[in-house]
């Protein structure tokens, strides 16, 4: 038929498939007369021959993509006559010695578990089809198995139910995560290994997941490998304890998180801490980080010494390896003070913790804490300070003993107070019950710290008199039994000094200066009874010895004026003096009791100096980390007036003082640097 029949009749609806077999039969026997359209109506043939459409034929003005042709007959031009639409691939069909398949791209393709590649098949020199994904192992099986091993099997690219591919993943991923540990991407690793151990197992016929879970349940093969095996060798093992997954502290578990970002907040180690869990945290916990990270950090802290120190130390590899191997596993204080101690005891060299310069280790070398509420994260600490932890510490004890905390008022608040209480968790968290002082009343809660629940139930003990004996106490503060040169000198240090005199007074005569407990309504009751007739006679007993404290006062400040002495001698006196009377020195427990004692010895200490200053010197150096350490802490601190357990720590160091510059003056208990160290301890 004519190609104007067939075009008329396919528009008219009648199937196709009357004429496709006709035109099938009439390709086998031209298949070079085929052509596909390119410009302007001209048409490609095999061979790269050019040709138009003969402007009679019905195909003339709207030709198709593909065409086929009985004839060509060159005229001014080579044109196509009797011509039909054809489909390019009738011919790979009837003439398939004449087509070439041509294979590109070969990709693996874990969603359909083979590979695949893009067929193009050619005819003459002309296109057929193009990019036709083809599934490529049956086509190549050598080719297609190396790329399903290189990038399936290797990578763990693949989905499968063998068994062996979970123990392949986790192998995978402890290796990765080591290579995050030791911040060495890609160094551990060795995806070559991988490929040559099952390139060795699998048979030549397996490069797709069917195959491979074909083979696996035919022949019940065991292809996992081992984690060495896929590794790089390395110089120097790496131990695996050596980056534990979490560090324990008070029997409490941290996970810890290690990260390569360099620039990220989070680069290098981060420790997980609960908020309810900060107060287990030691605060040296971070600067020890991790066995594996340590020799690092102490390398690069020994090169931020002073030259003079550091020069002796070289080589400064092999001494931070020393420290490394021999204090590793010391990690019960603070590192730069660990550091300075093995260095005086190795090198005999007078390197105090001061001397590093810790501030200029890289941000990854310098152990993060991620505070978390549940799964939220509430903060990220780069170090944590004692308002913080004790604040969070107190939060964990909201929780646990809630039903504890009375909402203040003018009475005794709720039932008898036990002196410790413990929770129910898994760590049996002691509290302690206190009354607390709170806007003109009275409440009650529980605190972490003995300490500080002491200071707060005295205060509330005192807050609770003055509301029950107003007007009594209105009238006493009117007439105080203070002199007004004591109360011109009183006032230049601490303009509310007289309320802190009266809670003095008040405290003693209630509590018979501290040496009865009042934990319950009816002992206050009895004992305000008492202390009403006696609060301001203890007043004017106490004001005698406050005279007589701040003619001590004057009395040293002349002294130390007139004294030769080296810097460290005269600077320690004078900073002693400012912080015994500092704004607030009244709410010392027992600061009647106390003080009288320390200005003696400060008195007999100055003495002593003028006879032998060296002797003075040696005894200062025992004091000196303990009070450089308590510094430190105080400078953190926002309210220095309200860190009682720090202030507790000083008097601590005032008996000390006391034991080594005026042995001859008791104190009330033993003193030691052992005990100052305990002391200290239990601070943290």
């Amino acid at each position: 038929p004519s190609s104007r029949y067939v075009r008329k009749e396919r528009d008219e609806g009648v199937a196709s498939t009357l004429y496709d077999p006709i035109h099938r039969s009439l390709l086998a026997g031209l298949p070079a007369n085929i052509g596909i359209k390119g410009e302007e109506r001209e048409f490609t043939a095999a061979r790269n021959r050019k040709f138009f459409i003969f402007p009679g034929s019905g195909l003339f003005k709207k030709p198709p993509e593909w065409v086929m042709t009985f004839s060509l007959v060159e005229t001014t031009k080579l044109y196509a006559r009797i011509v039909a639409e054809i489909e390019p691939g009738w011919l790979k069909e009837v003439a398939p010695h004449l087509c070439k398949a041509v294979y590109k791209q070969p990709e693996w393709k874990a969603e359909q578990g083979f590979v695949y590649a893009k067929e193009s098949v050619v005819s003459g020199g002309l296109t057929l089809t193009d990019g036709k994904p083809v599934h490529f192992g049956p086509i190549n099986p050598e080719v297609a198995r190396g790329i399903f091993i290189r990038e399936g099997m290797v990578p763990a690219n693949l989905n499968t139910h063998g068994g062996w591919l979970k123990l392949h993943q986790q192998m995978l991923d402890e290796i990765q995560g080591l290579e995050e540990k030791i911040r060495r991407p890609g160094a551990l690793l060795d995806s070559d290994a991988i490929f040559a151990h099952f390139d060795r197992l699998l048979p030549a016929d397996v490069y797709s997941v069917k195959s491979l879970e074909q083979w696996l349940r035919n022949s019940k093969a065991r292809i996992a490998m081992r984690m060495k095996d896929a590794m790089f060798p390395q110089s120097e093992p790496i131990a695996p304890s050596d980056y534990p997954e979490y560090l324990t502290f008070h029997e409490v578990d941290f996970n810890l998180i290690y990260t390569f970002d360099p620039g990220d907040e989070l680069d290098g180690i981060a420790l997980v801490c609960p908020t309810n869990k900060l107060a287990f945290l030691p605060d040296w916990a971070p600067d020890w980080l991790v066995p594996g990270w340590l020799e690092e950090k102490v390398n690069r802290l020994l090169r931020t010494l002073p030259k003079n120190l550091r020069t002796p130390i070289t080589p400064i590899d092999q001494t931070a390896r020393h420290f490394y191997h021999t204090c590793a596993g010391v990690m019960e204080q603070p590192l730069l003070d660990a550091l300075s101690k093995w260095l005086q005891h190795e090198f005999k060299l007078p390197v105090d913790a001061g001397d590093f310069d810790e501030q200029s280790l890289p941000g990854f070398l310098r152990m993060k804490v991620i505070e978390t509420d549940g799964e939220k994260i509430v903060r990220i600490h780069q170090s944590i300070s004692d308002e913080h932890r004790l604040t969070a510490h107190q939060n964990s004890a909201d929780l646990a003993f809630a039903k504890w905390r009375l909402k203040p008022g003018s009475v005794w608040p709720g039932d008898a107070m036990p002196e410790f209480i413990a929770s129910n968790d898994s760590q049996q968290t002691r509290g302690y019950p206190a009354l607390t002082a709170e806007k003109g009343k009275v409440g009650r809660q529980v605190f972490m710290n003995p300490v500080i629940a002491e200071y707060a139930h005295r205060a509330g003990l005192v807050q609770l008199f003055r509301i029950q004996r107003a007007d009594q106490i209105k009238y006493a503060e009117k007439r105080p039994p203070l002199n007004p040169m004591l109360q011109l000198t009183l006032s230049s240090i601490d303009s509310d000094f007289l309320t802190d005199f009266f809670n003095a007074a008040i405290f003693e005569a209630l509590t018979n200066d501290g040496r009865l407990a009042i934990r319950n309504g009816a002992i206050f009751l009895e004992r305000a009874e008492f202390a009403r007739s006696c609060f301001y006679e203890i007043a004017e007993q106490n004001a005698k010895l406050l005279e007589t404290m701040m003619e001590q006062r004057e009395e040293i400040v002349k002294s130390i004026s007139e004294l030769t002495a080296d810097f460290d001698t005269l600077h320690d006196l004078e900073m002693q003096l400012a912080f015994l009377f500092r704004p607030g020195f009244l709410k010392t427990a027992d600061v009647f009791g106390r003080y009288p004692r320390y200005l003696k010895a400060m008195q007999i200490r100055i003495q002593r100096i003028k006879n032998n200053a060296p002797a003075d010197a040696r005894k200062l150096t025992e004091i000196e980390p303990y009070q450089n350490r308590l510094n430190e802490k105080l400078l953190e601190s926002d309210r220095i007036a309200e860190a009682f357990d720090l202030l507790e720590f000083a008097m601590l160091l005032e008996e000390f003082r006391v034991n080594r510059f005026a042995p001859e003056i008791k104190t009330p208990v033993k003193v030691s640097a052992n005990r100052l160290d305990e002391a200290w301890q239990g601070l943290q």
